[in-house]
């Protein structure tokens, strides 16, 4: 499914309005400085300029925002919140979807530098909890205005659910040891002081 295969009339809102809401929203809390806060101001409209000029003939109303959901994996319940999920094809049972999660940071050069559990995870919520066919995972990152897109496979997906279980089973055993590799080292907190890292 391609972009252009989208619905190509005039977008819901115009740039202005857009920019509107984002006034209108912006939160000016966290932020280490009012130096800070202004900067990210800045880059979050720069974002959203570069985004909607970019998808301003392609966008369409998402079937899902910021949409919670709780699935259970084994004897377990996972929380959480998709960003967004768009419809790819309407179906009578269970629509094709795309589901986008908004990044910062860099695209990744390939799916094995992509953390993909994240999205995996869901796409179980999708099929499992809201009744869809998840055929498209996307990372969308602000930064580079890019995506980064793939189709799950059930292995993929069975090798979550086997990871998560696992986790969670260490946990509860208090099962702390370190399991280093180039893409968990890469993306913990703790790479610079742990003897074990791999970086």
């Amino acid at each position: 499914f391609s972009k252009d295969q989208r619905p190509t009339s005039a977008p819901a809102v115009s740039l202005d309005e857009l920019l509107e809401l984002y006034e209108k929203n912006w939160i000016d809390e966290w932020y280490d400085s009012a130096e800070h806060m202004a900067q990210r101001k800045a880059q979050g409209r720069k974002f959203l300029e570069e985004f909607y000029t970019k998808h301003r003939a392609s966008l369409a109303a998402p079937k899902y925002l910021e949409q919670p959901f709780n699935i259970k994996i084994g004897d377990f319940t996972l929380k959480g919140v998709i960003d967004r999920v768009d419809v790819i094809e309407k179906r009578k049972a269970g629509d094709a979807v795309e589901i986008i999660d908004y990044k910062t940071g860099r695209v990744p050069k390939s799916k094995a530098d992509a953390d993909l559990e994240q999205l995996l995870l869901y796409a179980i919520a999708s099929k499992e909890v809201f009744k869809d066919d998840p055929q498209k995972l996307t990372y969308y990152y602000l930064d580079d205005n890019q995506e980064f897109s793939y189709a799950p496979n059930a292995d993929e997906i069975q090798k979550v659910k086997d990871r998560v279980k696992k986790t969670i089973s260490e946990i509860k055993a208090s099962d702390f040891r370190a399991t280093p590799s180039p893409q968990a080292c890469r993306n913990c907190d703790f790479n610079s002081i742990c003897e074990f890292r791999t970086l």
